[in-house]
């Protein structure tokens, strides 16, 4: 079992209006002590960037449990 986290300041709303044509997930290992750096990255960059190509929705989770190697996320 695998616990998540929403992170709602590094996510868009979402609407659940529309039927989902494309689902892109992805997942990133942050280097331990490198978490808020990357949070600067997705907040600045990422997210303007999907929002100016026009997309509805971006989602950020945190594993809080059940992380592959035991460890919450970093």
């Amino acid at each position: 079992m695998v616990v998540q986290e929403l992170q709602p300041e590094l996510s868009t709303a979402t609407t659940p209006s529309e039927q989902i044509q494309l689902l892109r997930i992805a997942r990133n290992r942050i280097i331990p002590g490198k978490r808020k750096a990357w949070e600067v990255i997705v907040k600045n960059q990422l997210l303007p960037a999907y929002r100016k190509a026009g997309y509805s929705s971006f989602i950020v989770r945190r594993v809080r449990f059940g992380a592959p190697d035991g460890k919450p996320g970093a």
